[in-house]
């Protein structure tokens, strides 16, 4: 179970994966956070201009 002996995982892929995960997480980020900041600034200057 688990650990195969013929696939040895050396530090360098453990490394590699929490970057794909990092990139992962950032990009999932701004897919998210983005459109919500545009929205809010959109949001903000229309209620600004208004008397």
């Amino acid at each position: 179970m688990g650990a195969r002996p013929d696939l040895p995982s050396p530090p360098a892929s453990k490394a590699m994966d929490d970057l794909l995960t990092r990139i992962i997480v950032v990009l999932a980020w701004f897919a998210i956070g983005l459109p919500v900041m545009q929205w809010a600034f959109r949001e903000a200057c229309a209620w600004g201009e208004r008397p």
